[in-house]
């Protein structure tokens, strides 16, 4: 854990660090700690993974709730053509209980 939040830190205050020959700076900026733990929540995949769980068992709860209750779909239906020159007209009414 100390490891985490001097990683966190020292990725916060800024640092220069060394790949394939060629130096990479990061520029330096200082930062307070509350502004460190808000950069670790959002980068932090397991914190990013749970928030996600939670939005989704929040959504589940509603689903079971909505299927308490019964439900009823009204469909209408309508069409016009011809048929040898005579016109004709269908009208179709459904009603559907779950």
């Amino acid at each position: 854990m100390i490891w985490r939040c001097m990683l966190l830190l020292f990725g916060c205050i800024g640092t220069s660090f060394f790949t394939y020959g060629a130096e990479y700076t990061i520029p330096a900026q200082i930062v307070s700690l509350s502004q460190c733990k808000d950069i670790a929540s959002k980068n932090y995949l397991p914190l990013q993974i749970a928030r996600d769980e939670v939005v989704l068992a929040t959504l589940k709860i509603t689903e079971a709730k909505r299927n308490l209750f019964p439900s009823a779909a009204i469909k209408y239906q309508e069409n016009k053509g011809t048929i040898d020159n005579n016109p004709f007209t269908g009208k179709r009414y459904d009603l559907e209980l779950k």
